[in-house]
């Protein structure tokens, strides 16, 4: 259960402080000298020890434990020892030997004692008679050693273990040069604080003006009787403001005592009920002191006296359904049901008769919510109650469903059941009615971001596609970029990488505005360019990645100066690491002279674990000393890289794009359907074709919703530039689906951003009307798109401008951003190194968690023309040599260009079997002879794993006998091939175009009842089918489950 802050943050995160804290530590180093000089003077032997063992873990490696034990090394020898960590956590410490620690025994001995040689080789000894193997002892002293000295000392253990003296001088360099000031403050308690910084957000620079003004105001007319009322009002914002800009709980609750005080010297009892509700709220809210917020509560019940009136009473409601998660603590748990039943009897002492049905209908609905915190009531019973007071309240005048949906998303943070989200999702939407700019849109926010909770995407997707629009009419940059940033991580979640591209990059170009206006770096800069880098990545574009990257090295920098911590992005690096370790991995040796220009960019950025491995993978000279290291341990340098090369992200397949053709191809996968565009490159038609792929996964992205695979299964689109000043489509048709676009020159489209928008409307009208979306109604259709604000949504993802508008130069080349030295690696190997590869685990697959990525079409059905051409049945005969299959069509002209488009893409023979012909019998037992001839992809060839459509087309035959079926069997197993060709009806007989023939190898023949709920076949099995099963299988036939269904 999320703590009353983090969840009041979660919804309102504009109320709370948005400042932040930076600790400057200075102290001289003579005067830090001193300090240590005088630790054992103080008695300060348990101090150091702390103090050596921290820093130490920062400098020298990570897994340190203090050893148990009286002062002095105890039982145990020792002050400290490293414990084992795995190798894969090793792997990111940098430093070899650091990375050692991880499997090795290292102890430390701390001293402040004058005598340190003496206690220094005591101490070695001690540790060297536990007999417990350690590789390195660490003796760390507050006393000067001469560097002769604590040579002496390795010289005199070196055969038996490796004794590093680390004295005064490398304390106080270490403290000083590696800002550890904080740990001498902590451990030693020596003061270095001199100045702490408060950086003002945005939000706290616009209450902290406010506050001076209000607090200078109380100043003035302290003194003035007539303006009590005023002062009392003021004050109370001034408590507030103490809050919001996070004053300590003392400051802050002084200011709440003043704001009583003048309310009650002004006789305002509608003003003391407002401070009394508003400390209430503060102190459980922004404090989390469940003691003040009884007290307070108790006031605020003292002066709302037992009235009648609404507005007291929601205020009261709303302070009792806070309570909730103080039941939860046995503290407070009979204090919390205490109130809810004063509150409760409260509500059932009303004389509801004499009352407005308005009242009614709110009171009682705060009635129904108070039973429920108690846990007395039903969920579904709950619900039930709530809807129809719903119901009744919405056609009131004055009725307020705001406040029932903010206490329904209190009770979200607590209750999971499906039946109580729809109740809220349909509160919300209503809300949103009477809702109108910033709060309409926060309003999505948060209907949204319970979305998320429920594991609802694709609904999430389409709600903070209506906030963003909202928010772009207002002025609120941050709350967009935020909403952008949402949008975009939902987009990646779903497969539909370029709509999460683009939304990425409209979000970092608002954040880039506020950056601007402001100067104030947020760390969701720094995220939302890690994240672009990432999208780079899944793309294969390491140029594009690699500026990117330096675009954040820089802001995190920036950002980490202000006083965050470096470790808040420290997993999407390491992950984006990861990732580009796997496309190293992934390249080939033939490509390796291409690599080698992105070294020194690795090097600039700092990603030391991408540059190990490709020292390593082009075996240069500065792995052998790397090489000469780990033999030296027992340990093989092959080893551990084919460890990271199978635990590396071992799944990902994805290839470099390399940027060094004259043309390049994007491709997106959208509902099963891959579309592709090919440009030449050149970055403002490379800008269009990313924004013609986000557009088109936007406009479809919520439409899985719907269960809808496409019966497309490629899209092939081209982009050329055109003298005109408008776009054109020229779309042609066919198995494949080949779109010619027409780009208008680039200063035409800056002078009119509109104009290309109707290109891509069009493409996506075309594939629509060819069967794209085959299956769904038109008017499902509509409202899909009305429902999720799709046309709204989409206005930002054909915005092409957008990587000028952030980065001002072409990303698609090195060296525009910055200038670096070239540095390259030296190929030493003859051909690419292989790893002792393990095969991961396949994974499993369901249908509504699968992203658009994981979903692939098979089609070789032209649905449109398949329409066109209505086929009727089937004729078989016999050529000389060869049996034959004919489709009667029919319309034979759209009939023969199916079989035209199926040898364009085939060939005159089908060599790798792509069309499967299916005869599926006993499919009546009214007519033993029936059958169904089945035409589709043949499954057999894919190697895909997912979810898989395969589109389908068959005819019911229904015969008087087999003969024909029978003769043509007999026939084709005796030539072992087939022809299938074209055919119409001429005068009552059949009649055939044997120059449209293609040749089959194999027909598939399967029983009905034989066909299982798995199999591609079961979209053929109709509910009016009276399959024939045989006796033995008539309780466990694996149609059954298909029939049942149906």
């Amino acid at each position: 259960m999320e703590s009353p802050r983090k969840y009041m943050e979660q919804i309102r995160k504009d109320r709370y402080s948005d400042s932040f804290f930076v600790q400057e530590y200075e102290i001289s180093k003579d005067e830090l000298q001193y300090h240590f000089s005088m630790l054992s003077t103080k008695n300060k032997e348990k101090d150091f020890e702390n103090f050596a063992t921290a820093i130490c873990k920062k400098l020298i490696c990570p897994n340190i434990v203090p050893a148990t034990g009286p002062y002095g090394g105890g039982d145990g020898k020792v002050d400290a020892y490293t414990y084992p960590v795995s190798k894969d956590i090793a792997l990111y410490w940098g430093d070899a030997e650091v990375r050692d620690a991880g499997k090795e025994n290292w102890a430390f001995a701390f001293s402040i004692k004058s005598d340190w040689k003496e206690k220094c080789e005591h101490d070695v000894n001690s540790i060297l008679s536990t007999k417990r193997n350690f590789k390195k002892i660490f003796f760390v002293s507050n006393q000067l050693i001469s560097s002769k000295k604590r040579a002496d000392i390795l010289d005199k253990y070196k055969d038996k273990v490796e004794v590093r003296v680390l004295d005064l001088e490398w304390l106080l360099s270490s403290v000083i040069d590696n800002r550890c000031l904080n740990l001498v403050e902590e451990h030693l308690h020596i003061n270095c604080r001199k100045n702490v910084t408060n950086t003002l957000g945005p939000n706290d620079y616009k209450r902290d003006l406010r506050l001076k003004e209000l607090e200078k105001s109380l100043e003035d007319n302290k003194n003035n009787k007539e303006l009590y009322q005023k002062n009392a009002i003021n004050s109370l914002e001034i408590a507030n403001l103490y809050c919001q800009l996070d004053r300590p709980f003392d400051e802050a609750k002084n200011k709440f005592d003043i704001a009583i005080n003048l309310a009650r010297n002004a006789g305002s009892k509608p003003l003391l009920k407002n401070v009394y509700y508003d400390l209430a709220w503060k102190m459980l809210y922004w404090y989390e002191n469940y003691d003040e917020f009884f007290l307070a509560l108790g006031e605020f019940k003292k002066e709302i006296n037992n009235t009648h009136v609404i507005w007291d009473i929601e205020r009261y409601s709303n302070l009792i359904v806070s309570i909730l998660p103080a039941k939860y603590l046995p503290k407070y748990k009979e204090r919390t049901e205490k109130e809810i039943y004063e509150f409760l009897a409260l509500l059932e002492n009303i004389n509801y008769e004499v009352e407005t049905e308005l009242f009614q209908v709110e009171v009682k609905t705060l009635y129904i919510q108070s039973k429920f915190i108690l846990g007395n009531e039903k969920i579904e019973n709950v619900v039930k109650t709530l809807n129809k007071l719903f119901e009744r309240g919405k056609h009131l005048v004055g009725y307020d469903s705001v406040t029932l949906l903010r206490c329904l998303e209190v009770f979200l943070n607590y209750i999971k059941e499906p039946l109580f989200f729809d109740f809220y999702k349909k509160v919300s939407e209503y809300s949103c009615n009477y809702l109108a700019g910033v709060d309409k849109a926060k309003n999505y926010m948060r209907l949204a971001h319970a979305y998320i909770k429920q594991d609802n995407a694709f609904d999430a997707i389409g709600v903070y596609g209506k906030a963003a629009m909202l928010f772009i009419g207002e002025d609120s940059t941050m709350e967009l970029a935020e909403c952008f940033c949402q949008i975009a991580l939902l987009y990646e979640r779903v497969g539909l990488y370029w709509a999460s591209r683009s939304a990425i990059l409209n979000g970092l170009y608002y954040i880039s505005k506020e950056v601007l206006a402001t100067g104030e770096y947020d760390p969701i800069f720094g995220h939302a360019l890690l994240k672009l880098s990432k999208l780079e990545l899944h793309f294969g574009r390491v140029i594009p990645f690699i500026n990117s990257m330096t675009m954040a090295k820089w802001t995190i920098d920036k950002i980490v100066s202000s006083g965050y911590s470096h470790d808040i992005f420290e997993k999407k690096l390491i992950y984006n690491e990861c990732i580009l370790l796997r496309l190293l991995f992934n390249t080939e040796f033939k490509d390796y002279d291409k690599i080698n220009d992105y070294y020194s960019w690795f090097e600039y950025l700092e990603l030391n674990q991408v540059t190990s491995l490709m020292e390593f993978l082009f075996n240069d000279d500065k792995v052998r000393l790397q090489e000469k290291f780990y033999k030296e341990q027992g340990e093989d340098i092959n080893a551990i890289y084919s460890e990271i090369y199978n635990n590396c992200l071992p799944d990902l397949n994805n290839k470099i794009n390399w940027f060094d053709k004259n043309d390049v191809v994007l491709k997106s996968q959208i509902l099963g359907c891959e579309f592709s565009i090919k440009v030449q490159f050149d970055k403002h038609l490379i800008q269009i074709a990313e924004a013609i792929l986000a557009t088109l996964e936007g406009f479809f992205a919520t439409f899985k919703r719907a269960r809808i695979i496409s019966a497309i299964s490629k899209v092939e689109m081209f982009l050329v530039n055109i003298e005109t000043e408008v776009g054109n489509v020229d779309f042609k048709d066919g198995i494949i689906k080949k779109v010619y676009i027409g780009v208008p020159g680039w200063e035409a489209l800056k002078k009119n951003a509109k104009l290309f928008g109707d290109c891509v409307l069009e493409i996506i009208l075309k594939i629509v009307e060819n069967g794209f979306l085959y299956g769904i109604a038109e008017e499902d259709f509509e409202k899909l798109t009305k429902d999720d604000a799709i046309m709204e949504r989409i206005n930002y993802l054909q915005n092409y401008f957008v990587n000028d508008n952030f980065f001002g130069v072409d990303i698609y080349r090195l060296g525009e951003l910055i200038k670096i030295k070239s540095n390259k690696l030296q190929l030493n190997r003859k051909k690419i190194w292989e790893s002792n590869r393990k095969d991961s685990a396949n994974s499993e697959f369901n249908l509504d968690m699968q992203n658009h990525s994981n979903i692939q079409s098979y089609s070789i059905i032209n649905i449109r023309l398949w329409d066109e051409a209505k086929w009727r049945g089937c004729v078989f005969g016999m050529f000389p040599y060869i049996p034959f299959v004919g489709f009667m069509f029919e319309n034979f002209d759209a009939g023969k260009e199916i079989f035209s488009q199926w040898i364009d893409l085939l060939g005159r023979e089908d060599k790798d079997n792509i069309i499967k012909l299916t005869i599926i019998k006993g499919i009546s037992d009214a007519n033993p002879f029936a059958y169904k001839v089945v035409v589709s992809y043949n499954e057999q060839n894919i190697r895909t794993e997912g979810v898989l459509g395969v589109v389908t087309r068959f005819q019911r035959m229904d015969p008087s006998s087999s003969q024909n079926l029978d003769d043509f069997l007999t026939n084709q197993k005796r030539s072992g091939r087939f022809l299938l060709v074209p055919s119409y009806m001429q005068s009552g007989k059949p009649e055939i175009d044997s120059s449209q023939a293609i040749l089959l190898n194999k027909i598939n023949i399967i029983d009905a009842w034989q066909i299982d709920e798995n199999c591609t076949l079961r979209c053929v099995i109709q509910e009016d089918d009276d399959i024939i099963i045989p006796k033995e299988h008539i309780e466990d036939a694996p149609v059954l489950k298909i029939l049942e269904k149906l």
